[in-house]
């Protein structure tokens, strides 16, 4: 008899061959019971798999393995499997491997990436190390999965964790994220959507708006409303003409989602589903869908694309056009018009079985598409009669509502003024018409003309978007007359009945034509359409891009302005929707590719513009999201199909192949990514690091460097929906590759290495096996140096503009927010730069950057330094001899701690305004500063702000945690200063003894600061990852930056900064040699920098700070204030302002009297903190108090 299997209770034994498919979707893969394998034995002893407190071991540690693997299996006869407690590997993957604390495994992390797995062969008893980002991150991925689907335990393959990432993004896609984008308007799906928090009215009850002529809708809904009483539904019937800009600006007070289309299901309504853009998102959008419908069909969900098409039908026939989105502030306000080709595209995959209903569905919808053509593309206002171009002008009154609420403030501000209002009050009177002003209402018309195009914001439409009669509007409207003229002669018989009445547009069109009143034209149902007539029409458009739009000298087209009558010479990628369309000549194409594709191929496909004609990005022109260097999904689409339409067919492979290694590489290198736009670098340099997508959002993408920031990023532990037309892009990419280019992309072969077509010193590198480091700290390493080969010599003074604010967000982010331009229709000044001199310094470098990371992380988790040998280099850095040079880089210290809306700014113009980002409000609690950067981005100086709070009252905006680390970094034992003050930290065990041990690691834990500021100075080497970056700060600021230079070796600059070296000790950095790069300006005036402000009755005392440190990192320039200006020690004269207004603006007098314009520099000598204390290992039962 078979000996019992003594089991854990509720799980199954399974037999190899019953496992199935490896590469199912999760709900197949961890739908079952919890099963073990039996393929070697039955015991259970160690269900584990791995011991969680088993710390990873570094170079000389005692328990490295004397032969690597040789405790796994020594040949692999079956696929492996690990055995794993799902909860249990989860908090330890991210214990050990999420430094940066956003819930995902990415190259940025600088934990050991490398976890030791149990075996499920062996029942947990043998383990094999996972290694790499990728593998842990799908690890992470696959546990979030499971837990997902209740599973407490689990039998992983590993073939899950070494997919393909080419298959495995493409399978997420296919499997999860389309569904996970999946809404419905309906009583099953409204309690979702309904609950959408971009209704800010803060009205309780939620809206939907029913369109005028369905009764059984509207019944529908209120029925929905009765029988769900806790949504509060508010069920409004819209008029007949809904669109009315009266009427949608009344609305503006109670905004609401719009109905869609519904089918009778079972003798009730049902809606029909949609695809969303991006997870944030819960209405239907206009031209997002039409990209989102390419990846549908690629995947084979006919159905959910052609219910989409649905929906467009349905908007046109009930809100008179395709909506920019289904919500009521849209309803004047359209898209870029592709529903022919979406038609056509659907029609051509639909099951043959009923041809009847297949016919009649493409007749509503060539049909839909007629009336949106003439009720909207060819009517005035959007037609310009004169041209016969049409342009993005939507109508609308007063200030679109959809915005955030600061959004204009910028630009309602003046007008405010003017009128001696608050912005509130002004933009309520403006709104109601009470208030005129035309410069106002050309803004806004623009604005929304820029909204309305799709490519919200760019400065190719710039204060002109309305007037222009764009390329790519006028290639859209081409393909519609092709395509409705070559669908009435080949599905219609070339003849198709109008059931809908509507004025026709005249044709051709001119200015008295449109100038007739509109009861004189010719009515819809008057005749039926035939093919000729929309050939006509695309031949005549035809005529009309040529004569307007395309320019023979420059080999391309361009936008014209129709008011200024000129062509608008910024070069935009849209030039070769031409060839999307099919208006574009063999010749005109030939031009296109041989002498303008070039100007916007990049490393990762095409960039949306050139950035000559992007133009200098400054402190008033920061970055739009829509030019140069970013790269979107609906550009890559248009370019390859129309390359490959005119037998371009390498040239389209090449940039799929381009833009396909990007997001694979994001994909692989942060947690499975799959962003909403990317950055697209030019050089191969940047490549591995400005594929990150940011963390925000937007910003949660400070790595792109844009207004709105990327969507598609903030997940926690697995992707679940990417974003819609990202997805697409890469299904339909796909599409285009040769089976040895989608194992190149597989592989993450760069573009210049697989085509060869490298050029210059980086890319040749790439050639020769030189490949740059793809790791996240060597990259940022690496920007700090100077490249032989290509560098320069710096200029003497470098001149600074202020480029970004910085701040950490609620969840642990570091966040970037542009500086807002100027006011855009009221002059004012520019504000003046800072003007810094320069001179080359000896610092030093790691010789290796996976050296140095593996020290971080080995003085990160085990509090022990790692000595290694590091190499000496010159490197650009400010001329700390020269006065003027300090008074700048005091005056951008000072900066750091002010929004632009605060009094004490130096040097910079009274007209800057700013929304607040994370960090930035009234109330914040967190890590704040400023970033300066040259107009060429040669150098970046980072400016940290120092402790907001007074010593005395209730300080200032992050006055708690400034308090906080200012008591861990600079205290000798946790701000243990008598018995009467409550400690920041366990690690006081009486008589004046420290646990040492304890307060490293609470340094390390609790002093947020420090390792936020490491994230933070990775994350500006990614986004400048050419520069060289200096750090600047006051205070806790000036210590923080003295810290990170110590880390990175770059120069620093801090003002009346505590003593630091003891934190640096604390926290095991692994610092150069030396660290003269650091430089400290102080006066002897400041008993905080100076080490004297301790003891129970001092000044920082009374204010609860205990600020116990003296000793100082490199070295430092003393300002005797004691001796020349008598002043008194005092804690008072520790401000900047005072640095600034009575050391630093004026010669200072002993300095020029010996030669010199600033005291001479001097490294810290026999200096002595803490002397009083024991510091050792003593634990906490020995506590004493």
């Amino acid at each position: 008899m078979a000996p019992a299997l003594n089991h854990p209770s509720g799980v199954t034994f399974i037999d190899d061959e019953t496992l199935g498919t490896v590469h199912v979707d999760a709900a197949t893969y961890y739908g079952g019971g919890e099963s073990y394998t039996r393929s070697r034995t039955y015991s259970h002893s160690h269900l584990h798999g791995y011991n969680p407190r088993k710390a990873p071991a570094f170079e000389e540690d005692s328990h490295l393995r004397k032969r690597r693997m040789s405790h796994d299996e020594k040949a692999v006869t079956a696929p492996r499997r690990f055995l794993i407690d799902v909860e249990e590997t989860i908090r330890v993957v991210l214990e050990q491997e999420d430094t940066d604390g956003d819930f995902q495994i990415s190259v940025t992390d600088v934990g050991p990436k490398m976890m030791a797995l149990g075996t499920a062969t062996s029942n947990g008893f043998k383990t094999f190390d996972i290694r790499g980002t990728y593998m842990l991150s799908n690890l992470l991925q696959e546990l979030a999965l499971a837990r997902d689907h209740n599973r407490k335990r689990i039998v992983l393959d590993e073939s899950r964790l070494t997919e393909n990432p080419v298959d495995r993004l493409s399978r997420m896609i296919k499997n999860s994220f389309w569904h996970s984008l999946t809404r419905r308007i309906d009583g099953d799906g409204l309690e979702i959507i309904t609950a959408d928090p971009k209704n800010r009215t803060g009205r309780v009850n939620p809206r939907i708006y029913v369109p005028h002529g369905e009764p059984a809708m509207a019944e529908y809904y209120r029925k929905v409303a009765k029988d769900k009483p806790h949504m509060n539904l508010d069920v409004q019937v819209l008029p007949e003409k809904a669109d009315d800009p009266a009427f949608v600006k009344s609305l503006n007070s109670k905004p609401g989602i719009l109905a869609l289309a519904m089918k009778e299901v079972d003798g009730t309504l049902k809606g029909i589903p949609f695809i969303v853009p991006g997870a944030r998102f819960n209405e239907l959008y206009n031209w997002d869908s039409y990209f989102i419908t390419l990846g549908l069909l690629v995947d084979g969900q006919v159905s959910m694309a052609q219910g989409m098409v649905d929906h467009f039908i349905f908007e046109i026939k009930h809100y008179g056009k395709i909506l920019n989105g289904s919500r009521s502030y849209y309803l004047c306000r359209t898209q870029p018009p592709f529903l022919t080709d979406m038609a056509l595209q659907i029609y051509n995959q639909l099951d043959r079985s009923d041809l009847d209903a297949n016919h009649a569905w493409l007749k509503r919808a060539i049909q839909a598409a007629i009336k949106e053509y003439h009720t909207i593309w060819v009517a005035e206002p959007r037609m310009d009669p004169k041209t016969g171009l049409s342009r993005y002008r939507p109508d609308g009154l007063g200030i679109p509502p959809e915005t955030e609420a600061t959004h204009f403030t910028h630009i309602l501000e003046p007008y405010a003024l003017k009128h001696g209002l608050s912005i509130l009050e002004f933009s309520e009177k403006y709104n109601d018409g009470i208030l005129k002003e035309p410069e106002l209402d050309e803004y806004f018309l623009h604005d929304r003309a820029v909204r309305e195009s799709g490519h919200d914001t760019t400065y190719r439409f710039e204060k002109r978007c309305a007037n222009l009669g764009t390329i790519d509007l006028q290639a859209l409207l081409y393909k519609y007359e092709m395509d409705i003229g070559t669908a009435i002669r080949e599905v219609f018989d070339d003849e198709l009945e109008m059931e809908e009445d509507f004025a026709l547009a005249p044709f051709p069109p001119s200015v008295e034509s449109y100038g007739r009143p509109l009861s004189t034209r010719e009515r819809s149902k008057a005749r039926a359409q035939t093919s000729a007539e929309w050939f006509a029409r695309a031949e005549w458009r035809k005529g009309i891009i040529d004569k307007y739009l395309w320019n023979e000298s420059k080999n391309l087209y361009f936008d014209y302005d129709t008011e200024k009558e000129t062509q608008i010479l910024y070069e935009s990628v849209t030039a070769f929707w031409a060839l999307w369309a099919g208006c574009a000549s063999e010749e005109q194409a030939w031009q296109l590719v041989t002498k303008s594709l070039q100007k916007f191929e990049v490393l990762g496909g095409l960039v949306s513009g050139t950035e000559e004609s992007r133009g200098k990005i400054s402190l008033d022109r920061p970055n739009r999201q829509w030019d140069y260097p970013y790269a979107w999904p609906p550009h890559q689409i248009m370019a390859w199909v129309g390359l490959e339409r005119y037998g371009y067919l390498e040239e389209a492979q090449r940039l799929a192949y381009r833009f396909l290694y990007m997001m694979t590489t994001a994909f692989v290198d942060f947690n499975g990514v799959v962003p909403e736009k990317v950055f697209s670098p030019p050089s191969v340099r940047s490549s591995f690091a400005d594929l990150a997508p940011q963390f925000d959002a937007v910003k949660l993408s400070h790595l792109v460097d844009a207004e709105y920031g990327n969507q598609g990023i903030d997940f926690k532990m697995v992707p679940r929906e990417g974003f819609g037309w990202m997805n697409s892009a890469y299904q339909v990419g796909l599409s285009f590759l040769t089976t040895h280019m989608r194992r190149a992309v597989s592989t993450c072969t760069s573009p210049e290495v697989f085509f060869g077509t490298a050029a210059g010193t980086a890319q040749a590198a790439l050639l020769t096996g030189n490949l740059p480091s793809t790791d996240p700290l060597g990259l940022a390493m690496e920007a700090l140096q100077i490249v032989e080969d290509v560098a320069v010599s710096s200029p003497p003074v470098l001149n600074f503009e202020l480029r970004h604010l910085h701040a950490v967000s609620p969840s642990a982010h570091v966040v970037f927010a542009d500086v807002p331009q100027h006011l855009g229709l009221l002059s004012s000044e520019h504000s003046q730069s800072h003007s810094v001199r320069t001179r080359r310094i000896q610092s030093w470098r790691p010789p290796s950057f996976a050296l140095h990371a593996q020290a971080r992380a080995h003085s990160m988790r085990f509090g022990q330094s790692l000595s290694f040998p590091w190499e000496e280099d010159e490197i650009s850095a400010p001329d700390v001899e020269d006065r003027l040079t300090l008074l700048e880089l005091a005056k951008m210290s000072n900066n750091a701690y002010l929004d632009y809306n605060e009094t004490g700014w130096y040097e910079l113009g009274a007209n800057w305004s700013v929304s607040y980002p994370f960090g930035w409000e009234p109330d914040a609690d967190g890590f704040r500063g400023h970033v300066f950067a040259t107009p060429d981005n040669a150098t970046v100086v980072l400016a940290l702000k120092g402790t907001s709070a007074g010593f005395f009252g209730g300080g200032g905006p992050t006055a708690k945690k400034d308090k906080l680390n200012d008591n861990l970094l600079f205290s000798c034992c946790c701000a243990r200063v008598d018995w009467t003050w409550t400690t920041v930290c366990g690690c006081y065990r009486g008589g004046w003894k420290c646990d040492a041990n304890c307060v490293e690691a609470a340094l390390i834990d609790d002093s947020l600061f420090y390792p936020i500021g490491t994230n933070l100075y990775n994350n500006l080497t990614y986004m400048y990852p050419q520069s060289d970056v200096w750090i600047i700060g006051h205070s806790l600021g000036g210590a923080l930056a003295s810290l990170l230079g110590a880390t990175f070796g770059s120069p620093v600059v801090a003002f009346e900064a505590p003593g630091e070296k003891m934190a640096a000790g604390r926290l095991h950095l692994p610092s150069p040699p030396s660290t003269l790069h650091i430089t400290h300006v102080y006066h002897n005036a400041d008993p905080i920098a100076m080490g004297t402000c301790n003891g129970v009755l001092s000044s920082c005392a009374l204010g609860g700070f205990a600020m116990e440190s003296r000793c100082h990192l490199g070295t430092s320039i003393v300002y005797d204030t004691v001796s020349h200006l008598e002043w008194g020690v005092d804690v008072r004269t520790h401000g900047i302002v005072n640095v600034i207004e009575k050391v630093l603006k004026d010669p200072w007098q002993p300095a020029v009297e010996v030669g010199r314009e600033v005291p001479e520099a001097h490294p810290e000598e026999d200096c002595v903190e803490c002397y009083s204390w024991e510091f050792g290992d003593f634990k906490a039962k020995d506590k004493d108090v």
